[in-house]
């Protein structure tokens, strides 16, 4: 899928610039709410009671919009404005954003508060942080060192069949038992949106690791399936790989579809001439129709460039 792709020494400055590509979803990850659109973030019980009682949630559409937003602030490795998203609904008890705020404590530095919030997410089941807890317990990062537990983790991640922990037990000489591939007779894949999202965040996980191969690979046959943040994330694996005519391709497949970082991305590769002849009108639609979402890098882009909302 994208050919010849290593790991860019900088690609981090698509989103600030004349740019390379942003490589920094931290895991998300992230939509990394592939599935948010039409469906309910995870939260427990406890967590849903409380939020009726007390401050009232973000409606969907809104909490989608503000998972985007700190999913755009996560790419350009913004981490500070991406945490100002996703805490409050992390505070709520959404897996997704308790996650990718851990992620972003973890790009400023700070690993035992990346590890609070990986353990909460963890604890109610969410394979990709099960696995972040598991490294981080296995490394001593953010807790102290307890290889033991960290194996357990990680083996909990790998029995929900997340690779980057089947990857791991591998490495350290574990075996990863209860995950269907490592021979315990699980069946294959089913279309469901359970086996979707675990697919989701596979890639979302390679992608933090700037393994943007490997990544396309799991985005690949969701974008495939229509699904647009994956169509979204498989544009940004080309664009990692400086395959621009691919990147803007898919993203706008996901454009068209109302998705409002790829209405970003498409404008800014349409208006500087990424992967197509520059294009400055068609860029500033596509811009316009992002910033009308709320999406700050695109409201940014048009003020850099002098043009209105």
């Amino acid at each position: 899928m994208c050919q010849s792709c290593g790991k860019p020494p900088n690609v981090s400055s698509r989103r600030s610039g004349s740019r390379e590509k942003s490589a920094g979803i931290i895991f998300v990850v992230v939509l990394v709410g592939i599935f948010f659109v039409g469906t309910h973030f995870m939260r427990d019980e406890s967590d849903e009671e409380q939020s009726e009682q007390g401050a009232p949630p973000s409606s969907q559409g809104n909490a989608e919009a503000q998972f985007n937003r700190g999913v755009q602030y996560f790419k350009d490795k913004n981490y500070v404005e991406a945490a100002k998203c996703f805490r409050p609904l992390a505070e709520q008890g959404i897996v997704q954003a308790q996650d990718k705020l851990g992620d972003c404590y973890e790009g400023m530095e700070k690993p035992a508060e990346a590890m609070q919030w990986f353990y909460k997410a963890a604890t109610k089941g969410y394979a990709p942080s099960q696995y972040s807890v598991g490294v981080g317990y296995y490394n001593g990062n953010g807790v102290e060192k307890n290889q033991p537990e960290g194996v357990e983790w990680l083996k909990k991640s790998a029995a929900q069949d997340f690779q980057p922990a089947i990857d791991a037990l591998k490495q350290i000489g574990a075996s990863p038992s209860g995950s269907s591939s490592s021979g315990g007779g699980g069946s294959a894949p089913s279309s469901s949106q359970d086996e979707a999202q675990a697919q989701y965040d596979r890639g979302m996980q390679y992608y933090k690791e700037e393994n943007f191969n490997e990544a396309a690979k799991c985005f690949g046959p969701l974008a495939d399936a229509g699904y647009y943040a994956a169509q979204d994330m498989l544009g940004d694996c080309y664009y990692a790989c400086k395959q621009y005519e691919d990147a803007v391709a898919w993203y706008r497949k996901a454009a068209t579809q109302g998705y409002a970082p790829s209405q970003y991305s498409l404008g800014f590769c349409l208006y500087y001439g990424q992967g197509s002849p520059p294009n400055q009108r068609e860029g500033v639609e596509w811009l316009r129709k992002a910033a009308q979402q709320g999406s700050e890098s695109a409201i940014e882009e048009l003020k850099k460039i002098g043009a209105s909302r």
